[in-house]
């Protein structure tokens, strides 16, 4: 929306900012970020789980036996922190397999249960394929 504008003229620099201030401090003044903090929070409690299908891919072990789920994938599936997911990760040198239940990050890491690692015989660096199941209830 343009203010004292003249409909055949060039566009006033003046004019523009000024209303775009206005709606950015009228933004800050309502608070919008405390709103969605407060969401936030009020969502921190509930276990949300928004994979309906199996999802594989190749993943190297980080250090702390960390996994990062690729970004097309969060983004595909909505994946948020604190989220449930059925978990196999399987060591393709080896031919071994293991299945565990994990909890994301939020990084949307998981973190990868120290026995597992050793069942698995991998090291960090290592390259896994892992599967992502829903979770069932």
């Amino acid at each position: 929306m343009h203010y004292n504008r003249d409909p055949g003229g060039p566009p006033s620099p003046f004019v523009d900012k000024a209303v775009s201030g206005f709606f950015s401090k009228r933004k800050s003044r309502l608070g919008l970020t405390h709103v969605i903090e407060r969401h936030r929070k009020a969502e921190k409690g509930r276990v949300h789980m928004p994979l309906s299908h199996r999802e594989e891919f190749l993943a190297r072990l980080q250090k702390s036996n960390r996994i990062q789920i690729p970004v097309l994938i969060r983004w595909k599936h909505k994946l948020e922190e604190n989220e449930l997911l059925r978990v196999n990760a399987c060591n393709d040198e080896e031919d071994l397999s293991q299945s565990f239940c994990v909890k994301l990050g939020s990084d949307c890491r998981f973190v990868i249960p120290k026995i597992i690692v050793e069942e698995l015989e991998v090291n960090p660096k290592d390259v896994l394929e892992i599967t992502l199941y829903p979770t069932t209830t």
